[in-house]
């Protein structure tokens, strides 16, 4: 069943509205329950494999065959895709992004990559492409163990 944008668009500010912020080594802010419960399910289900590393890795950009995104075919063929995309575009959120992060959304240009990291995946530290205004990384996992998962800052 597809989740109406305005369920993501709930989760988000709610979210937004009680994360934390952490100032150092820079500022940024830890944020839970992002999404509805139902939503992770169904990105978690999506017919995504995960990339063979073969041993090779450092830069995201090495694997650039294998990545996943939820761009026009995708939101097409998965409802989940269309609405979580749909609530990062709705004024409410964009508003929220704008006025509690700081970052100047207008002339920019949504992209939600799903990156699924395995074993041995480790990338060399990095600044983010200039071109990008907000970035935020959501960690899925159905295993309970994988919960402290996530960048080294």
């Amino acid at each position: 069943m597809a989740l109406a944008k305005e369920a993501f668009i709930t989760s988000l500010l709610m979210s937004f509205g009680a994360s934390e912020c952490v100032e150092r080594p820079y500022k940024y802010w830890l944020a839970k329950s992002c999404l509805p419960q139902a939503a992770v399910e169904q990105v978690l289900d999506l017919p995504f494999p995960a990339p063979t590393l073969d041993g090779v890795s450092g830069k995201r950009e090495m694997h650039n065959a294998t990545r996943k995104y939820f761009d026009v075919e995708n939101r097409s063929r998965f409802p989940v895709c269309e609405g979580l995309c749909q609530a990062f575009q709705a004024k409410a959120v964009t508003e929220e992004i704008r006025d509690r992060f700081g970052a100047r959304l207008s002339g920019t240009y949504l992209r939600v990559e799903m990156a699924q990291d395995t074993e041995g995946f480790w990338l060399e530290p990095h600044s983010d492409l200039g071109v990008k205004t907000f970035t935020m990384l959501l960690y899925l996992s159905k295993d309970a163990q994988h919960a402290t998962l996530g960048t080294d800052i």
